[in-house]
């Protein structure tokens, strides 16, 4: 008996979930289009990022407040406050002189755009040594804020290999 009752609820959230779905695909409503003020004003955030890391401010006025970072070899980091505390520790332990991207494309999809970048970026240890490059790829995802504003929701990233001695 316990089977039929399994049985029957897939059954039925399968066809819930296919009703679902044909009412999404009739809504008439699509996407806005990317516009050339939605691009330069999510280029702005990406630019603000990459000043907070050469800068060393751990405020992230570049994060939504209900972000989450993936940086490379960590636990995720959610919430802003946790962003703060993380960027914090980071900027206490190294100094960015290079955080550039040299690669980025960027979709938008009405309040929602996802970008897939690339760049390079050189620090140094703050208790000494020498400075470290490398270049890295990730993707952010932006959201519209209310006030029309766009801000980093999601970043994940990781570096590349080093390149191979010769």
């Amino acid at each position: 008996m316990h089977k039929l009752f399994s049985v029957l609820f897939l059954v039925l959230f399968a066809v819930a979930c296919g009703q679902q779905a044909q009412e999404a695909a009739s809504d008439e409503t699509a996407p806005t289009v990317s516009t050339e003020a939605d691009m330069q004003a999510i280029a702005a955030v990406q630019d603000q990022e990459a000043e907070v890391f050469r800068s060393g401010d751990a405020n992230l006025p570049h994060l939504a407040d209900n972000a989450v970072m993936m940086p490379p070899n960590e636990y995720a980091v959610v919430g802003i406050e946790a962003a703060r505390a993380w960027a914090t520790e980071l900027f206490d332990q190294v100094t960015f002189s290079v955080l550039d991207y040299t690669d980025k494309h960027v979709v938008v999809a009405g309040d929602v755009a996802i970008e897939r970048y690339s760049g390079s970026t050189t620090f140094a240890p703050n208790a000494g040594g020498d400075p470290i490059s490398g270049t890295f790829k990730g993707i952010h995802v932006y959201e519209r804020q209310i006030d029309g504003s766009w801000k980093m929701a999601q970043d994940i990233w990781n570096f590349d290999p080093a390149p191979a001695e010769e």
